[in-house]
């Protein structure tokens, strides 16, 4: 059972070290899928797929804007690559 611990260690060390993207919409997330499906689009378009190369952070605000600036200062004191 150790022998597999060690064994997959090294794959969640490489999984949490994906850069972040932050991805954020005003909109509710099953009503603007279509952004989200856009952005994943575009990502592999620019040859980094999601889970692979990147991962990405979904903020979907539903018209709640005054969570916004926490978000963001969230992401920014983590050091996304990008936020979007």
């Amino acid at each position: 059972m150790l022998g597999s611990a060690v064994a997959v260690s090294p794959l969640v060390a490489y999984a949490q070290q994906l850069p972040v993207v932050g991805f954020l919409n005003g909109g509710a997330s099953d009503a603007s899928a279509r952004y989200a499906a856009a952005f994943r689009k575009g990502l592999s378009e620019a040859g980094n797929i999601e889970g692979r190369d990147v991962t990405v952070e979904y903020h979907w605000f539903e018209g709640k804007y005054e969570r916004l600036n926490a978000v963001v200062a969230d992401l920014v004191s983590r050091h996304v690559v990008v936020i979007a």
